[in-house]
C-alpha cells in the first residue's frame, strides 16, 4: 500500500470508528450499528448476484471495517426479510423495495473526516511550535492513533484474539518514537475540555465499542453483571485511596461505581489488605532517610508520598486506617475461600510464570497474586463462563504482565472461557459499553493516565539517575534535602524522559539535569518568595488602611462623646442657675435638685480646677482622647 492510499484508509478507518459511537448514540442494537456500513456497501456494488463473503469483502475496503462472516449473514437476512435484498442459490440480488443511497453516511463521514483533521492539524502545528520533527499531517495522524492503539486499545486487549474491527491503517510499529510527544499533547487536549475534546473523546469511544463488542457476546452487552464478584488489586485500591495522584483516584471511583451500577459486587480480599500494609511498612521504612528515598523507584506511589513530604509517622497512620478506608469507597472486605487444591489447577506453575528470577515465587507480591487467583477459581468451584457477566468472580489489576502471565497459565492448564483474572481497562472497557451515558468522561480519564505513565523515565534511566545523584551528594555537590526535592520534582521525570536524553546517559548528562532542576526550583521558590512578599505588602496596605480608619472613626466618635458629655454639664449648669433665680425672685427658697443641677458643677469645676488647673477645654479634650484611645483598643481586641 503506497503511502497515499494508506493515509486514506487511515482516515475512512477512524471516521467509520467515531460514526459507529454515533450509531450506538443513537440507540441501535450491537448489530443495527454496523448495518448502514453493509446497505451502503450493497447500494454501491454491482449486484447481479454476490455472495457474502463478496460482501463481507468489500465492506472491509469500502469502510475498513472487518465484520465476522455470521454478521454478515446477520445483517443480510435482515435485509432480506425488509425486501431490500433477496437471496437466491446461496447468492443476494436487489430486492423489490428501493435501496437507499448513501447520502447521508456520506455527509456524516465527510463532517468526521473534517473534525478529525481539525485535531490532526492542531497536533501538527504543536509539534512544529516546539520543533518536534513530525513532517507531514499524516505522520501526525499515525503518531495521535499509534499511541491510543499501543497504550489503550491493545492493552485492554492483551491475551485475547481479536483479528476483525475497523482498519485504521497504521501499522503496529507507527512512529512510537513520537509517543512522548503524542502524551504531552493528548494530555493537553483532554484539560482544554474543547471540541477537539469531544473528537477525541469519540475517537476513543469508538475504539472501545468496536473492540470490545468483537470481543465479547454482543447479546451480552446489554444484560448487566449478575452479581460478578470483583477483587481488586492492591495497585487499584492505593490508586481509589487518592495515594497515587488526582487521576488515578477519579479513574477507580469511576469504575467502582459504574461496576456496583451495572450488578456487580467491587470486593477485596483480606489478602490484599495485608500486602498493601506491607507495602506500606516498605514507605515508612525507607521515607526516613535521604539513603531510603533513594531507593525507591518512582511509582505513582513513590511520586505521591515525596511531593506530599509525608513522613513514617503519617505512613503509619495510613496503614492503621486502611481497612477503615477502603470500606469508605464501597468495597466489602473479604476472606479467601478455604484453599481447595481440585479448583485451582498447578499454582506453582503459575508462580514461576509471575516471577521475574529463580525463587521469586516465593517473593510476596507473588504470593500475593497466586492466593488471588487461586481463591477466584476456587470460588468458581471449576464451573467456566463465556462471558463476564455470569463469571461469578474475577480479579482485577492494572499489571499487563500479571495478567498476560496469568491468561497464559490459565489457558495451559486446560481452563477455558472467562479467565480468572483480567485487566483494568478490559472490564472497564465491558463495564462501559453497558452504560456509556452513565460514565461521565471515564474513557478520558484512563487515557490521561496512561499519557502520564508514558511520559516516565525508563527504570535504567531512572537507576542510573539515583546513583548519580548519590555521588554528588557523598562529594557535598548536593545537600540531602536538594535530593529529596529533586526526586519529587515533575520536571526529573520530564527530562529523564526526553528521548535526547538516551538510554545510556553520561556522568555530565545526569548533571546536567542536576542543575536544569535546581535552578526551576530555586526559580520557583524565588517565585513563591515574590507572591508571599507581595501578598505580605496587601496585606500590610489593608492593615494600615484599616488603623487609619478605626483611628479616624475612633476620634470622631470621641469627639462627639466628648462635645455631648460637656453639652450635658452646660445644660445642668445652666438648668439649676436659671431655676434658682426664678426662686429667688418669687420669695421662695432654691428647690433642692435645682442647687444639684447649679451647684454641683460649679463645685466639681471649682476643686478640680484648684488642685489641677482643671477648665472645660482641657477637660472636654482629656475626654475626646481618653474615649478614642478605649474605643481604638477595644475594637483591635
Amino acid at each position: 500500500m503506497s503511502e497515499l492510499q494508506q493515509a486514506r484508509s487511515s482516515v475512512r478507518g477512524l471516521a467509520t470508528l467515531a460514526m459507529l459511537k454515533t450509531n450506538f448514540d443513537l440507540g441501535r442494537d450491537h448489530l443495527a450499528m454496523f448495518e448502514p456500513f453493509v446497505l451502503d456497501t450493497i447500494a454501491n456494488m454491482a449486484f447481479d448476484g454476490v455472495t457474502d463473503a463478496a460482501i463481507q469483502s468489500k465492506v472491509a475496503s469500502r469502510h475498513q471495517l472487518s465484520l465476522p462472516l455470521p454478521t454478515i449473514r446477520t445483517l443480510l437476512h435482515r435485509a432480506t426479510k425488509a425486501g431490500l435484498v433477496r437471496r437466491d442459490g446461496g447468492r443476494y440480488f436487489r430486492g423489490v423495495k428501493y435501496l437507499p443511497g448513501s447520502t447521508d453516511l456520506l455527509k456524516l463521514r465527510s463532517q468526521t473526516e473534517a473534525r478529525q483533521a481539525q485535531l490532526v492539524e492542531e497536533y501538527h502545528s504543536w509539534a512544529a511550535e516546539r520543533g518536534i520533527g513530525i513532517d507531514s499531517q499524516e505522520i501526525a495522524l499515525q503518531s495521535l492513533i499509534g499511541f491510543i492503539e499501543r497504550h489503550h486499545v491493545r492493552l485492554a486487549l492483551d491475551g485475547f484474539s481479536t483479528p476483525l474491527g475497523v482498519d485504521t491503517g497504521i501499522p503496529e510499529s507507527a512512529d512510537e518514537n513520537f509517543d512522548r510527544a503524542a502524551a504531552e499533547f493528548l494530555q493537553l487536549v483532554v484539560a482544554g475540555a474543547s471540541t477537539s475534546a469531544e473528537v477525541l473523546a469519540e475517537l476513543l469511544e469508538g475504539y472501545v465499542l468496536q473492540n470490545t463488542l468483537l470481543l465479547a457476546d454482543v447479546s451480552t452487552a446489554t444484560r448487566r453483571f449478575s452479581g460478578l464478584r470483583v477483587f481488586f488489586d492492591s495497585n487499584l485500591l492505593f490508586g481509589a485511596l487518592g495515594l497515587e495522584g488526582e487521576g488515578n483516584a477519579l479513574l477507580s471511583a469511576d469504575l467502582i461505581r459504574l461496576l456496583r451500577e451495572q450488578g456487580a459486587r467491587p470486593e477485596v480480599f483480606r489478602v490484599t489488605i495485608r500486602e498493601m500494609q506491607r507495602v506500606l511498612a516498605v514507605y515508612e521504612a525507607k521515607l526516613g532517610t535521604g539513603k531510603g528515598r533513594r531507593e525507591l523507584y518512582p511509582t505513582d506511589l513513590t511520586r505521591h508520598f515525596l511531593t506530599s513530604r509525608a513522613t513514617p509517622a503519617d505512613i503509619r497512620t495510613i496503614s492503621s486506617t486502611l481497612e477503615r478506608s477502603v470500606e469508605s469507597l464501597g468495597l466489602t472486605i473479604t476472606e479467601a475461600p478455604q484453599h481447595v487444591p481440585a479448583f485451582t489447577l498447578d499454582e506453582s506453575i503459575l508462580g514461576n510464570k509471575l516471577s521475574a528470577r529463580p525463587g521469586g515465587e516465593n517473593v510476596p507480591r507473588v504470593v500475593h497474586d497466586v492466593d488471588c487467583v487461586a481463591a477466584v477459581l476456587t470460588l468458581r468451584r471449576g464451573a467456566s463462563f463465556e462471558s463476564f457477566d455470569g463469571a461469578q468472580a474475577v480479579f482485577v489489576t492494572s499489571s499487563r504482565m500479571t495478567v498476560l502471565n496469568s491468561v497464559a497459565w490459565y489457558e495451559e492448564q486446560g481452563g477455558s472461557g472467562v479467565p480468572p483474572i483480567t485487566h483494568l481497562l478490559t472490564l472497564s472497557n465491558l463495564a462501559w459499553l453497558k452504560r456509556p451515558a452513565g460514565a461521565g468522561a471515564m474513557k478520558l480519564n484512563e487515557l490521561v493516565v496512561l499519557c502520564a505513565a508514558a511520559l516516565r523515565p525508563p527504570r535504567r534511566v531512572w537507576n542510573l539517575f539515583l546513583g548519580h545523584l548519590d555521588r554528588m551528594e557523598q562529594s557535598g555537590q548536593v545537600s540531602s534535602d536538594e535530593v529529596a526535592a529533586i526526586m519529587a520534582s515533575g520536571l526529573t521525570d520530564r527530562l529523564l524522559a526526553d528521548d535526547d536524553l538516551g538510554d545510556d546517559p553520561d556522568a555530565g548528562t545526569l548533571t546536567e539535569v542536576v542543575e536544569r532542576v535546581k535552578a526551576s526550583l530555586i526559580d520557583s521558590a524565588s517565585e513563591r518568595i515574590a507572591e508571599a512578599e507581595a501578598a505580605f505588602e496587601s496585606l500590610s496596605s489593608k492593615m494600615d488602611g484599616h488603623l487609619y480608619r478605626v483611628e479616624h472613626r475612633s476620634q470622631q466618635v470621641g469627639s462627639a462623646l466628648s462635645w455631648v458629655l460637656t453639652g450635658l454639664a452646660a445644660a445642668s449648669l445652666a438648668l439649676g442657675t436659671v431655676s434658682s433665680l426664678i426662686s429667688a425672685a418669687s420669695g421662695l427658697p432654691p428647690h433642692p435638685l435645682a442647687l444639684v443641677l447649679g451647684g454641683l458643677p460649679l463645685a466639681l469645676g471649682g476643686v478640680m480646677s484648684l488642685l489641677w488647673g482643671f477648665n472645660v477645654l482641657s477637660w472636654r479634650r482629656h475626654l475626646e482622647t481618653s474615649i478614642a484611645s478605649r474605643l481604638r483598643g477595644w475594637l483591635g481586641s
